[in-house]
């Protein structure tokens, strides 16, 4: 997440349940993301994007951040 928070090349993944439209814009996530300790992370496959070699990030960010978690993890996947 660090390597591409400041490049608006790679936009945000964010949830569609946000009703604040303003609240939005790029600088306020930005700011935001920069003064909390999380990860935000996305993988992709063969059904999703059509990739024709296996994608593997999201596992290992996975055991990446619950190695390293202080308190607790909450995982989601959809």
């Amino acid at each position: 997440c660090k390597t591409y928070l400041e490049n608006d090349f790679y936009p945000f993944l964010l949830s569609e349940s946000y009703d604040d439209i303003e609240n939005l814009a790029v600088e306020n996530w930005n700011n935001f993301l920069k003064s909390k300790a999380f990860r935000y992370v996305r993988s992709v496959g063969s059904w999703s994007a059509a990739m024709k070699s296996e994608e593997s990030s999201i596992y290992h960010a996975y055991i990446q951040m619950i190695d390293i978690a202080k308190h607790f993890m909450y995982i989601e996947v959809e």
